[in-house]
C-alpha cells in the first residue's frame, strides 16, 4: 500500500489527474483508508479551485518599495 509520503510526493500529478493507471489506483486506496489523506487532497483541490476563480482585479496593487 502507498505511504502518506509517497502520496503527498504525487499530490500534483493525483490532482491534475496525469499519474499512471496503476499509480492512480494505489493512490485511490490509499485515500480510501487514510481520513486525514483525502482531507489534505480535497484541501488542496478546494485551495486550488478558489485561486483560479480569482480575478487579477481582486489583488491589491503592490506598495511601492521607494517612498
Amino acid at each position: 500500500m502507498m505511504t502518506c509520503k509517497a502520496l503527498l510526493e504525487q499530490l500534483d500529478d493525483l490532482i491534475a489527474d496525469t499519474l499512471a493507471p496503476e499509480a492512480r489506483a494505489h493512490a485511490d486506496e490509499h485515500l480510501r483508508a487514510c481520513p486525514p489523506c483525502l482531507v489534505l487532497m480535497q484541501t488542496y483541490e478546494i485551495t486550488i479551485r478558489l485561486t483560479r476563480q480569482l480575478s487579477t482585479h481582486d489583488a491589491e496593487p503592490r506598495a511601492s518599495a521607494t517612498p
